[in-house]
């Protein structure tokens, strides 16, 4: 992580990976902003845009704002491989709360399935800094982009039951871009649990179709 990180520096360094590449763009939850950002600063880079349960603004509801998970979750237990290992091992329900899948799902939460969450959490120690900028430049309100101005196809993806409020994120979010198509699935929580076949065909079908 450079010491002046910014998402439009990251918008920029897509821009430059994307010199020698001819594919859309797709990006997951606070992916979404510098991939917006990459949308809006490079539109010629950008051919389509499919964007996850993102982490775009969202105007705050009355009442105090969620802050998200706890901060020794993000200062302290995100930061340890140690610990996040143990976690994994001793309180997995933790990890996949903090992945984002509802209380009500987990049942359906396999093994592998926890397995894979708390893999994404690894190396904790090298990830922590850049997991932190990214929580703490969408969290509690993500920044507001001008998303008007993106003209070319753009595809969004969420579902109802998404504990960080992606679903309201993608309806408000579709209300300034008319011409977005919408997919909101059901049920699935923040990792779209139990949806990867129809979210994959739907993103298969956009993009080729």
């Amino acid at each position: 992580m450079p010491t002046d990180a910014s998402l439009d520096d990251q918008a920029d360094a897509l821009a430059a990976l994307l010199e020698a590449l001819e594919v859309a763009t797709v990006a997951v939850s606070a992916g979404a902003q510098p991939a917006t950002r990459l949308a809006l600063r490079h539109p010629e880079r950008v051919r389509a845009l499919v964007l996850i349960t993102p982490a775009l603004y969202l105007p705050p509801s009355p009442g105090p704002p969620d802050a998200g998970p706890p901060d020794f979750v993000m200062d302290h237990l995100l930061g340890s491989d140690l610990l996040v290992w143990a976690v994994g091992r001793l309180a997995p329900g933790l990890i996949v709360w903090v992945a984002g899948v509802p209380r009500a799902l987990d049942r359906q939460v396999t093994t592998e399935d926890r397995a894979k969450f708390v893999g994404w959490f690894f190396p904790a120690k090298l990830r922590h800094v850049g997991l932190a900028h990214d929580g703490g430049t969408t969290t509690p309100i993500a920044p507001d982009l001008p998303i008007e101005e993106l003209r070319m196809p753009v595809l969004l993806v969420s579902a109802e039951d998404d504990p960080y409020l992606t679903a309201d994120v993608v309806r408000y979010s579709a209300r300034r871009l008319p011409a977005a198509e919408v997919l909101v699935c059901e049920s699935g929580g923040h990792v779209l649990l139990g949806q990867d076949a129809r979210v994959a065909d739907e993103v298969r079908r956009f993009l080729v179709g």
